[in-house]
């Protein structure tokens, strides 16, 4: 299964695309990752642009990744999935100013 968050370009502070994969182990088990780019000059909205470090426009870049591992409590619903996971994420960014 494909992902992908628009909404965190919308919604942040520091905005970035960001998209995934999902793979089923089996029955049980799946796996991910996610993959999430950002610019400073991505933030489409100027009222958050000025808001973010004080009115002091940073100029950055930003890559996140992030591994997860699901397990489903009802394999053998058809109707809703139910889901314990866990991740964590690694967060590289760099100030080019």
């Amino acid at each position: 299964m494909v992902t992908f968050s628009p909404f965190k370009q919308v919604v942040s502070i520091a905005p970035r695309w960001q998209g995934g994969y999902n793979y089923r182990l089996n029955k049980r088990f799946l796996i991910g990752a996610e993959l999430g780019i950002g610019f400073s000059n991505l933030n489409i909205f100027p009222l958050l642009k000025e808001m973010n470090h004080g009115g002091e426009v940073r100029d950055y870049q930003r890559i996140e990744i992030a591994p997860e591992l699901y397990f489903q409590l009802n394999p053998d619903s058809k109707k809703i999935l139910m889901f314990v996971s866990g991740g964590s994420f690694f967060r590289f960014i760099t100030n080019r100013t």
